[in-house]
């Protein structure tokens, strides 16, 4: 009876043996298949690019906010139609910050301006809806 189960164990072990080779052979190959293979070339530019908003909906923070704004306004797309609105309803000193980021974007030739509201009626709803007049774009991304 022990003889029998050992050569069940042993053949269950060479089983998965053999599975996990054959997975690792299996990743090895799509590894040197990817290598090989280039990508796909770019589309074409539009004819006429679109003006874009882009809006950032914060509230109190003040650890990546810069960052946030710096890589929106960084965006690869034509700065003359980039729109970037910093809907900041913060209470902390979040708002000095957006403030710093977007006078130096502007200084830069950029479209940056921060958006704020007397009350967080709605909250981030309400900031979305309180901005929306006042953007520039076909298309509004909301990045939060």
């Amino acid at each position: 009876m022990q003889q029998w189960l050992v050569v069940v164990l042993q053949g269950v072990y060479g089983l998965c043996a053999v599975g996990l080779a054959t997975y690792s052979v299996h990743s090895a190959w799509l590894v040197w298949q990817s290598r090989r293979c280039t990508s796909p070339p770019a589309p074409p530019p539009p004819a006429q690019w679109p003006r874009v908003t882009i809006q950032l909906p914060v509230y109190n923070e003040r650890h990546v906010v810069e960052r946030l704004i710096d890589a929106c306004v960084q965006q690869d797309y034509p700065r003359h139609l980039l729109q970037v609105q910093v809907l900041d309803d913060s209470e902390d000193d979040t708002a000095l910050l957006v403030d710093r980021r977007c006078a130096f974007w502007q200084g830069e030739g950029r479209q940056v301006e921060a958006v704020r509201r007397s009350s967080r009626g709605g909250f981030k709803a309400g900031a979305l809806a309180h901005a929306l007049p006042r953007a520039t774009g076909e298309y509004i991304a909301i990045f939060d």
